[in-house]
């Protein structure tokens, strides 16, 4: 009996070890395939580092999974759970609205600009895109909301947090995208430094989404200390400070146009203002405001179409923080949040899994659509027609980002977060 007990053991290593040769061995063909076809010989450096990839994949899971049933873990990777903090729902539906509306900003940009005459097509995609540049506010007051609203911890606890679940899967994905474009060479020993300057930096042009990315993680770096000071705000104060990030928005996007010019920008007119914001329109006096914020984005829309008929130059008065997309971004938030025990209050699986994923899909999108999307398939904004194209490629981009975001958030991002764990153990 101990010795078919045994035997067993030594099949099942067996089977488990073939396995692991066959996947490793699929993966460096794979990388070998692509930027070095024209090379026949063996690279040892190159399946080792596939072994590390695939091995480290493996062992990370196996900790993570404990003796929990097979199903229910892939369903933990999939939707959340596991000691994880319980997820709201109407922010769920908001994260994939926003991620959504970025991707069909990256989709009609380039159609209308190719579209010669600036007839009703070329405007009407003109103004969609003008208001889905709400997105990038979105996903800024999302993150000032959950953050801000978070429980109080150490700060250098908070850092090694986002550090983990922030920064270093940014890192991942650029590694990602260098990867694709440079091939192994951009991870020679030499070459470390510089691909660590040119994340800080983002000055390569192959990630130019990732402008969004790294005002988050600014954010997230001045995130405990707004935490303390909106906390003690009274609602009085609370309300106070909005109106002057309003008013500042306001003065430092328009005061240009009529030769009023400041030597200096105050924070409270820049992104991280748009950070604070996302905590005062979780609060109780937000909501006292719903319909002033709704009339404001109704004049904010007709404003828009009023920027687009009329300037030549229309970016500067109605992209990035604006006022007209900071109304907007905030009436949109707002009406979720209002109906967020009703028309948002349960979010299914499916959706779910597209919030817990958002942010790997905003890092990803940029490649999925332009070297797959776009050069694969074939779609763009105005294959299918206005819209119809935007509304495809959207869907297919989006879909295929998901599959990809999950994917490669637990094999790479998995082993990265990982052994950066561990260094951080025994460092700290």
């Amino acid at each position: 009996m101990e010795y078919n007990k045994t035997e067993r053991s030594y099949k099942k290593a067996a089977a488990t070890a073939a396995v692991y040769v066959m996947i490793i061995t699929a993966l460096y063909l794979l990388t070998r395939l692509r930027y070095e076809s024209g090379q026949r010989q063996f690279s040892l450096k190159a399946y080792l580092i596939s072994a590390v990839l695939v091995i480290g994949t493996g062992y990370f899971h196996s900790r993570k999974k404990g003796k929990q049933p097979a199903g229910e873990y892939l369903g933990t990777l999939l939707y959340g759970g596991g000691g994880e903090k319980k997820r709201i729902a109407y922010l769920d539906y908001l994260r994939v609205l926003a991620t959504a509306l970025v991707i069909g900003v990256h989709i009609m940009e380039p159609a209308y600009q190719t579209i010669q005459s600036q007839g009703g097509s070329w405007r009407g995609m003109a103004v969609v895109t003008s208001i889905f540049h709400s997105s990038n506010l979105l996903f800024l007051m999302i993150s000032g909301a959950l953050i801000l609203n978070g429980k109080e911890e150490p700060v250098w606890t908070f850092y090694k947090k986002r550090f983990l679940k922030v920064a270093a899967p940014c890192f991942a994905y650029y590694c990602f995208y260098c990867f694709y474009f440079y091939g192994t060479s951009a991870f020679a020993p030499d070459q470390w430094l510089k691909l660590v300057g040119s994340f800080t930096a983002n000055n390569t042009g192959i990630t130019p989404h990732f402008w969004l990315v790294h005002v988050i993680l600014a954010c997230y770096l001045a995130a405990p200390f707004f935490s303390i000071m909106v906390k003690h705000m009274t609602e009085e104060q609370l309300t106070a400070l909005a109106a002057v990030i309003v008013i500042l928005h306001f003065v430092y996007t328009y005061g240009p146009f009529g030769q009023i010019n400041f030597v200096l920008t105050t924070f409270l007119a820049s992104w991280e203002s748009v950070f604070i914001l996302g905590y005062f329109l979780t609060t109780r006096t937000a909501m006292k405001y719903y319909r002033l914020v709704l009339g404001a984005a109704a004049v904010s829309v007709a404003a828009i179409f009023l920027g687009v008929w009329k300037a030549a130059d229309f970016s500067a008065l109605l992209y990035n923080n604006a006022p007209p997309v900071i109304f907007i971004a905030a009436a949109v938030f707002l009406f979720f949040r209002k109906h967020g025990e009703t028309l948002f209050g349960v979010s299914g699986k499916a959706l779910q899994a597209a919030g817990r994923y958002s942010f790997s899909i905003l890092m990803i999108h940029w490649f999925i659509l332009f070297e797959i999307v776009e050069k694969i398939l074939g779609i763009n904004g105005l294959s299918f027609g206005v819209f119809g194209g935007v509304i495809i490629g959207c869907a297919a981009v989006f879909l295929l980002s998901a599959v990809f975001s999950f994917i490669y958030d637990n094999t790479v991002v998995l082993c990265l977060n990982g052994f950066l764990e561990i260094i951080l153990k025994k460092v700290m």
